[in-house]
C-alpha cells in the first residue's frame, strides 16, 4: 500500500471496488495523484482457494490518512451479467465492507455511475482508455498504470478526479466533512 508519510495537507480518495480494483489518492494542497495501488486482497476467510478484500489493510490504508481525506468517491458498480451467484455475492460483500471502512472513519462517500462519470472524461467502458487517460493526467505516476491488469488504478486514480470540484465547494462552504 501507499508508503507516504501522511502531512496536514488534504486528499481525495478514488476507489474502484472488486479484488482488480484500487485506491488512488489525490492531494488536494499540491494537485498531484500521491497514491495509487492495487486494492489489498487476502485468502478468503469463507471459502477455501478464494480471495477477498483485505479489510484489515483497508482500515490501516485509511489511518494513515485520518482526517485528511476529505471525501471518498467510489465507482458505483454492480455484479457482472457472466458473474455467478457466489461471486455477485462475494463483490457485493466487498463493497460494502468498503463502505463500512469509510464509515468507520467518517468520510462522506460519494458514488460515481460509470455510464455518467466516464463519459464526462471522455471514455468508454474499455479499461485501455481508463489507463492512457490516467497516464496523461497523472504523467508523474504514469509508470503506476503500464499494465493491462492496472486499469483499476487507472480508474481510481481518474475517479479523484470527479471528486476535486465537490471537495473545494465542501471546503469553501466550511463544510464540515
Amino acid at each position: 500500500m501507499g508508503n507516504q508519510k501522511p502531512t496536514s495537507d488534504l486528499f481525495i480518495l478514488g476507489i474502484d471496488p472488486g479484488l482488480g480494483g484500487a485506491l488512488a489518492l489525490f492531494n488536494l494542497n499540491s494537485q498531484r495523484l500521491e497514491v495509487a495501488t492495487d486494492m489489498p486482497i487476502t485468502a478468503s476467510t469463507r471459502r477455501k482457494r478464494s480471495k477477498e478484500i483485505d479489510i484489515d489493510a483497508v482500515l490501516q490504508f485509511l489511518s494513515l490518512y485520518e482526517n485528511q481525506i476529505v471525501l471518498a468517491v467510489v465507482e458505483k458498480v454492480g455484479a457482472a451479467p457472466t458473474d455467478g451467484v457466489v461471486g455477485a455475492f462475494s463483490f457485493g460483500f466487498g463493497t460494502g465492507l468498503i463502505h463500512a471502512c469509510l464509515h468507520f472513519h467518517k468520510i462522506p462517500i460519494v458514488p460515481a455511475v460509470p455510464s455518467v462519470w466516464k463519459p464526462s472524461m471522455g471514455l468508454s467502458s474499455d479499461k485501455d482508455e481508463s489507463r492512457a487517460l490516467a497516464t496523461k493526467k497523472f504523467p508523474e505516476r504514469r509508470h503506476c498504470f503500464l499494465r493491462k491488469k492496472d486499469h483499476g488504478r487507472a480508474e481510481a486514480a481518474l475517479l479523484t478526479r470527479v471528486g476535486i470540484s465537490l471537495a473545494r465547494s465542501f471546503i469553501a462552504r466550511g463544510r464540515n466533512l
